[in-house]
């Protein structure tokens, strides 16, 4: 199991984002997702975006994995919160935003999946 994240706030952005990345490569993704569950959503979001551009398959469809269900488990909480990130990643697969929006087809498809309250 990955060494335990503490707040954001409590780690300098690297850590964090190593930590979080650790995460990702573990051997139990969905377990050790927990504890990123109790952490601030956005703060969380950063990092595993930014994973989404990996060359590395394994981490990529774990960033995937893990973007869908943190979203999907906030869909549960907060649905209109849950929305919004939904609506930010058609916003950036759009050609106005200027993104390139690599991987939001997949963690959109992930997170419906597991969101049937998200997918209506």
């Amino acid at each position: 199991m990955p060494e335990e994240i503490r707040s954001p706030g409590a780690l300098n952005g690297r850590e964090f984002k190593a930590r979080v990345f650790s995460v990702l490569m573990s051997r139990d993704l969905e377990n050790d997702l927990e504890q990123l569950k109790k952490l601030p959503l956005p703060k969380v979001l950063r990092p595993l975006l930014s994973a989404l551009h990996s060359s590395d398959e394994k981490i990529k469809w774990a960033t995937v994995t893990a973007i869908g269900i943190l979203i999907a488990n906030l869909a549960g909480k907060d649905m209109e919160a849950a929305r919004n990130f939904m609506r930010r990643f058609m916003w950036s697969l759009n050609d106005e935003s200027g993104n390139i929006g690599w991987g939001l087809p997949e963690v959109m498809g992930e997170t419906l999946a597991r969101s049937a309250r998200l997918a209506e």
